[in-house]
């Protein structure tokens, strides 16, 4: 049902559906010290929630909510699908695959000031309105792979070697 549902606990019990992605949800992953989470999905976006409630934080919007045009070659979302995502050791920054042959690294240390923020005053409400009124988290740095297309070069998979150094794993 394209679902990222919350479980508080232990003992673990059902806390809610904080976001339904437009397609599959394929990649959920909290940040070292647990204070964030994130989930990627076959709609291309990323969302940013607080660790502790759920609580959607921020996006990582695809190319397309942006006005951008997929084969455009611009710093900012992924153009199709994000299979996966990993946080850096200090949560500072958010890594995404995708089809598009691209990793890139987001920007997350804003959202750590407002989630120890919200964590301090016991707020525990959703943000109002739909997720596109949530900050956007900002791009640093985009790493392509492939120039030519290539089924094979799609990112499948990714992780952080310590705080400067990252991995991708493709389908070759």
């Amino acid at each position: 049902d394209f679902t990222v549902s919350f479980f508080e606990g232990p003992p673990f019990a059902f806390a809610g559906a904080k976001h339904k992605h437009g397609n599959y949800a394929n990649c959920v992953r909290f940040s070292e010290d647990g204070t964030l989470f994130a989930s990627v999905g076959s709609d291309g976006y990323g969302v940013v929630y607080d660790g502790g409630t759920g609580v959607p934080l921020a996006l990582c919007p695809p190319r397309s909510a942006l006005g951008k045009k997929k084969n455009e070659d611009t710093n900012d979302g992924h153009a199709g699908s994000v299979y996966a995502c990993a946080w850096s050791p200090s949560g500072r920054v958010l890594l995404t695959v995708g089809a598009d042959k691209t990793a890139k690294a987001w920007d997350a240390s804003g959202v750590l000031t407002k989630s120890a923020a919200s964590a301090g005053d016991g707020a525990r409400a959703s943000p109002g309105g739909s997720l596109d009124a949530l900050p956007r988290l900002a791009v640093t740095r985009t790493f392509r792979f492939a120039k030519e297309p290539g089924v094979g070069d799609m990112l499948v998979g990714c992780a952080f070697l310590g705080e400067e150094t990252c991995v991708a794993l493709s389908l070759d």
